[in-house]
């Protein structure tokens, strides 16, 4: 018996399909520039690699956020850099109050590095 694949509502016979001389090979996940998961609704891993990302270019220009440049320009460094980082491809992603509450806490505790704010006081 073959192994029937399902997936966006699509029944597959084979895992992969023949067109013309190319074999393809189906699967249910692909990167291009963010993880797409075919026939899914969770998006918590992309937005929980996409944070990762974040605090990773956040970690490249910790010399600039600890200059004594003024804050107004740490301020478009981190809204030019970061945040698109952050959310590149949301506009694919079916967000949950869940989802939004880590993007949130992400932004806001990287912004409060930035300031020099740990665990609510001023260093």
């Amino acid at each position: 018996m073959d192994k029937t694949i399902i997936m966006s509502n699509v029944h597959v016979v084979s895992p992969q399909i023949s067109v013309g001389d190319s074999t393809l090979e189906v699967v249910d996940e692909y990167n291009l520039g963010q993880n797409v998961h075919l026939g899914r609704s969770n998006f918590e891993r992309e937005v929980n690699r996409r944070i990762q990302l974040g605090w990773a270019a956040f970690g490249k220009l910790k010399n600039v956020y600890s200059s004594d440049i003024p804050q107004c320009l740490k301020s478009k460094v981190f809204d030019q850099c970061m945040l698109p980082v952050m959310t590149y491809g949301s506009e694919t992603w079916c967000l949950t109050m869940g989802l939004l509450n880590k993007l949130r806490i992400a932004q806001l505790t990287m912004q409060r590095a930035m300031l020099g704010i740990v665990s609510g006081q001023a260093t």
